[in-house]
């Protein structure tokens, strides 16, 4: 970085500094984290980044800066995690896709979204009965709580339930899979 740029990235981290002092619940802390990145100070904007997640825990974009410091601390668990709750909020997260993928480069993740839901996912095991509670709410808590095969099973079920709503929950599934795929070992 030169010293002009480097100057003004000093001056926006500064002015960014004292909005939070002022307003420390600002939604700026994803962009202050991420020019503590830029300035290779990983640690600073973890930290910010953590905080920032404990108020506003659905902010997707501070979740993918949470793992990209993560992944400037080395710590590439964390880093997944955070990638995957990015995708789970904002799932065309394109950023987020890319750096799993960057993460996990021997899986394949090039999922056609476009593709219809696969007639297997209607099939449904035996072992569930008809009664059985499901809803998408229920599918969503599993994807929140990263038990992405339990809630890929619940949006199936709810295809062969509701078929009139196949294509919203086939979208879901096929990003659900996307992201299961990016966090199983290749085999």
């Amino acid at each position: 970085m030169n010293t002009a740029s480097s100057e003004t990235a000093l001056s926006l981290i500064q002015s960014l500094e004292t909005r939070m002092v002022a307003n420390p619940f600002s939604p700026s802390v994803a962009r202050l984290a991420s020019l503590y990145l830029d300035e290779d100070r990983f640690e600073d904007a973890r930290v910010l980044c953590e905080e920032g997640i404990a108020r506003y825990p659905d902010y997707a974009t501070a979740h993918l800066v949470l793992g990209q410091c993560y992944l400037g601390l080395q710590r590439m668990s964390d880093a997944r995690r955070e990638f995957c709750e990015a995708l789970n909020l904002q799932p065309q997260c394109e950023l987020a896709r890319t750096l799993l993928r960057e993460m996990t480069p021997t899986t394949t993740v090039d999922l056609p979204m476009e593709t219809a839901v696969a007639e297997d996912w209607v099939q449904v095991s035996p072992k569930h009965s008809a009664d059985e509670i499901v809803t998408p709410t229920l599918a969503e808590i599993y994807a929140d709580q990263g038990a992405y095969q339990e809630a890929i099973r619940t949006y199936k079920l709810l295809v062969h339930r509701k078929p009139e709503e196949r294509e919203r929950f086939g979208q879901r599934i096929r990003q659900l899979e996307e992201i299961w795929r990016l966090l199983t070992p290749p085999s």
